[in-house]
């Protein structure tokens, strides 16, 4: 964990590490050995401790439901979806993956955010040492393109934005999906054959809102990312651990002019 200031560290003292295993929980840390965790304790303890081991460390097996995950899934992500406390559904995120019998849409939003007064370009950490990729991620359901942006730049930032046009809108049809989790559910649940599906992926130009101009990014880790922090394009071009090449290429196409699209070109009913 890197913190900015004070506040964050007793904020993570005071909610995660001084409570954890005072429950008299009957969970232990697969990772850590950490003993007598409630299901919210190991829900808070597995991104404060361990947001960084990889996915292939990960053991394969949840310690508060037994399911075996290795075929579809990852901890992080089966805690995440499955046991966090505040997000609890009727149907868990790994049924509903391994259930699915029709073609599917899949929905994402990527926001590149840019500093009006620094000019610096907003990175996040991703969990499980994936390296610093763009804020975003895949839209809930009943959620447009630009709240989904919103929602993930908060979440993986902890900025409000201002979304001021799009730079791309991507539309991948029949596409080997690079979620080794998505692929491998759909190929189980349709007796070994991959489904058809698409992928569509709005990417967002924005800013940092006004009201936030002066915050620090994130620094507490959580399920959504490990962190946040401004880089320059240079920095960025420099940064060797990147999950994907696309802060490399947007920072490198802003930098030289690169056209921003108005965002009337994505029509959404409101």
């Amino acid at each position: 964990m890197v913190a900015y200031d004070a506040n964050s560290i007793f904020t993570t003292l005071t909610k995660v590490v001084l409570p954890a295993g005072r429950g008299g929980g009957a969970y232990i840390c697969p990772i850590c050995g950490l003993r007598n965790l409630t299901e919210r304790d190991l829900f808070l303890h597995m991104p404060t401790f361990h947001i960084n081991v990889a996915n292939e460390c990960l053991p394969s097996k949840c310690p508060i439901c037994d399911i075996h995950l290795h075929e579809h899934t990852n901890l992080q992500v089966h805690m995440h979806y499955d046991h966090n406390p505040s997000r609890r559904e009727t149907h868990t995120q790994t049924q509903a993956l391994l259930t699915r019998t029709h073609p599917t849409l899949y929905h994402f939003a990527l926001v590149v955010c840019r500093h009006p007064l620094t000019g610096k370009y907003l990175l996040c950490q991703e969990f499980a040492s994936q390296g610093f990729w763009l804020p975003g991620g895949a839209c809930d359901g009943g959620e447009s393109f630009t709240q989904a942006a919103r929602r993930e730049a908060m979440e993986e930032a902890g900025l409000n934005i201002d979304l001021k046009g799009i730079l791309e809108i991507e539309y991948n049809p029949n596409k080997r999906s690079t979620d080794r989790a998505v692929s491998a559910a759909l190929k189980k649940s349709s007796g070994g054959v991959a489904e058809a599906w698409v992928k569509l992926r709005v990417t967002f130009y924005a800013e940092v809102a006004e009201s936030d101009l002066h915050l620090s990014p994130k620094c507490i880790p959580d399920f959504e990312s490990a962190g946040a922090a401004w880089c320059s394009a240079e920095e960025i071009c420099e940064k060797k651990f990147l999950r994907g090449n696309e802060p490399k290429h947007w920072a490198n196409y802003l930098e030289n002019g690169g056209v921003v699209y108005p965002l009337s070109i994505l029509k959404e009913e409101k």
